[in-house]
């Protein structure tokens, strides 16, 4: 038997103990409310966006360099690293943990412009302002497949503790 529910991440419309399994994607790990929802011995798998997501993309808009434009906000990568670490702490075991780091591939610059408008690697961006810049990292990153950057990701599986024994 399977049972989806979609609700906030900090804040699972579920009882305590509800599920055995936790799925997030590109989503924010709490680690205390994952801990709330899972059953004892609940297994939790996310996929995380990595620190090195976009790197040219996002090095080219972080300002300061000539053909970047200054003053943008670089979304914020989620707590993958901070969440693990909390969990074992609580006692859960790290099953698997994952990474890659692989080429993207856009085959036109409307895909690249695309994606940068709904991706949300700069919080505030905005193709007509930042043309120059765009301009330039189209022809920087420009090859005779497409456009290419880079897509980093981490896969995190763990394990919730079993429940402890009742006192004899």
């Amino acid at each position: 038997r399977v049972h989806f529910t979609r609700g906030s991440a900090h804040a699972v419309p579920a009882p305590d103990g509800a599920f055995h399994v936790a799925l997030s994607r590109h989503a924010p790990l709490f680690p205390e409310e994952i801990d709330r929802v899972l059953s004892p011995g609940g297994v939790v798998v996310a996929q995380q966006i990595g620190d090195e997501d976009a790197r040219a993309v996002r090095e080219a808009f972080e300002g300061g360099a000539e053909g970047r434009s200054a003053g943008h906000e670089i979304a914020p990568q989620l707590g993958a690293p901070e969440a693990v670490k909390h969990l074992r702490e609580i006692g859960y075991t790290l099953a698997r943990f994952e990474e890659y780091d692989v080429p993207i591939v856009f085959g036109d610059a409307a895909s690249f412009l695309f994606w940068l408008q709904k991706v949300r690697i700069l919080t505030d961006f905005d193709a007509s302002r930042d043309a120059p810049v765009l301009l330039n990292l189209i022809d920087r990153l420009g090859t005779p497949n497409g456009i290419v950057t880079n897509e980093h990701r981490r896969i995190v599986v763990m394990q919730k503790p079993q429940a402890a024994d009742p006192p004899a």
